[in-house]
């Protein structure tokens, strides 16, 4: 499946896609841009809200959102059953637990960051500074 726009964390996604409509329960999307936390993500990218979408660009660019990988629910006082991946963990929060999708994206992302992801911030700035240590670099360097 072609997406359309690409976020290194699959949370910036899903934060992207929270202004295009309300959030739904049970479902991945609905009328008028309605669309569950992972739906949300879905449409940021410019895909359909639908399971075989969610299959598709999670298999192709976010793999480890279906990763077999013990999630507990981290819904604190009650005793939720274990999950396989954090797209099961998130459907669970978004459906059960009835969590905020920005709820779900600050933990989803803090999920990404113990997964070993670094977030590049590319400044003006830094790219002129980089840019003048190459130049001076290859001016002090001789071609032969």
């Amino acid at each position: 499946m072609r997406v359309e726009k690409r976020y290194a964390y699959y949370s910036a996604a899903i934060r992207a896609g929270i202004s295009m409509g309300r959030q739904t329960f049970d479902r991945w999307g609905g009328a008028h841009g309605a669309a569950c936390a992972l739906g949300s993500g879905l449409r940021a990218l410019g895909v359909p809200a639908t399971s075989a979408s969610a299959s598709s660009v999670f298999y192709t660019h976010y793999r480890y959102m279906t990763a077999p990988r013990t999630t507990h629910c981290p819904a604190e006082g009650l005793k939720c059953a274990n999950f396989t991946s954090l797209r099961d963990a998130a459907m669970h929060l978004n459906d059960y637990h009835r969590w905020s999708r920005e709820r779900i994206a600050d933990w989803l992302y803090a999920e990404e960051e113990k997964l070993g992801f670094i977030t590049l911030i590319e400044t003006e700035a830094s790219n002129e500074l980089f840019l003048e240590a190459t130049t001076a670099e290859c001016q002090g360097s001789v071609l032969h």
